[in-house]
Parts: C-alpha cells; sequence; structure tokens
C-alpha cells in the first residue's frame, strides 16, 4: 500500500503548542482554497484503487476537490473517509461519485451538526456516523485527543480490504 501525504503548508512547521495554532498557521500558510487545489494536483495522478484518508481541514478539502476531478481521476478513487471535516458545512452542495464515509465527533462548536449530517444523509453515496468523541480525538496534538480510541481507529484503518467496503467500514467504526 502506498501513503502520500498532501500538507497543506508552503514551507516547513515547527512543532507548536496546540492545535489553534496549527490551524491558524495553516490559514496563514495555505487556506482552505489553495488547500483544495492542491489535493486536486496530488490526486490527478493517484494510482487505481486509491483512498483517501483525510482529517479535519483535509477532510474538507478532500470533500471539496471532489468536486472538480476529473471522470479519469475519479474512478481510481475507490472510498473517501472523513474524520471531522466541520468546513463541509461550507460544501454542502458537493455531489460526490465515489463512495464517503464521514466520521464526525459528538458535537462541533461552530455549527449545528444535526443540520448537516441530515442533509449529507440524503445523497447517494455519503454515509456517516457521529462518534461519542469531540474535534481532533485522533490527532495527539488536540485537547480531545482520544488515546486508546485513535488506536482502534488506526487498526482499522491498516485493514485495506476494509476499507473499501463503506458499509462495512462504518459498521466497525460504529463499535468502536
Amino acid at each position: 500500500m502506498t501513503v502520500s501525504i498532501v500538507c497543506p503548508y508552503q514551507s516547513a512547521i515547527k512543532t507548536l503548542e496546540n492545535e489553534s495554532l496549527y490551524y491558524q498557521a495553516y490559514l496563514d500558510q495555505c487556506g482552505h482554497s489553495q488547500y483544495v487545489n492542491k489535493v486536486i494536483e496530488d490526486l490527478i495522478n493517484t494510482p487505481e484503487n486509491t483512498i483517501l484518508i483525510t482529517f479535519s481541514a483535509g477532510a474538507a478539502a478532500a470533500w471539496k476537490a471532489l468536486d472538480n476531478l476529473e471522470q479519469s481521476t475519479m474512478v481510481r478513487i475507490k472510498h473517501l473517509i472523513a474524520f471531522y471535516p466541520s468546513q463541509i458545512r461550507n460544501y454542502l452542495d458537493v455531489e460526490p461519485q465515489v463512495p464517503v464515509s464521514i466520521i464526525f465527533p459528538h458535537k462541533e462548536t461552530h455549527f449545528e451538526l444535526k443540520e448537516v449530517i441530515s442533509e449529507l444523509s440524503q445523497k447517494d453515496k455519503v454515509m456517516s456516523i457521529k462518534t461519542p468523541w469531540l474535534h481532533g480525538f485522533m490527532n495527539n496534538q488536540s485537547k480531545h485527543f482520544e488515546d486508546k480510541t485513535s488506536l482502534r481507529f488506526f487498526q482499522l484503518l491498516s485493514q485495506p480490504n476494509l476499507l473499501r467496503d463503506q458499509a462495512v467500514f462504518l459498521q466497525r467504526s460504529s463499535q468502536i
């Protein structure tokens, strides 16, 4: 399995104190629109059977990128797995042509999660779950980091065959 990272930062970033400072650096050095473009550029040469595993701003950027990809690229993407993509609320018009699994936190501070989940549930290829954890539960730099939960999700994410089946992936995710 090949792993590639689409880094939003224009330059190397030093270790920062907390996720708020990382997010501010993300906004200063890149921002949402530029990150979407970087994701699109990276996906143009993606290999067959690509599974995108994304988090937070990266999850929202990948979601938005799906709306701008050529069909020849789209057919190589088998599944987008998006952890707590809070900015997705600004891109609810996207109609993905690939399976998308969204793992939401228990709540978001800047918007009503229930309304976003309701709207996304109307889309054919989108499935989501709402977890009992807070935004950042997979990020060891977050004050909401959940060590045991993160480990269990990473164990799940290390099973490529499972990742190709959206329904099974979400069913197993909901059992964590």
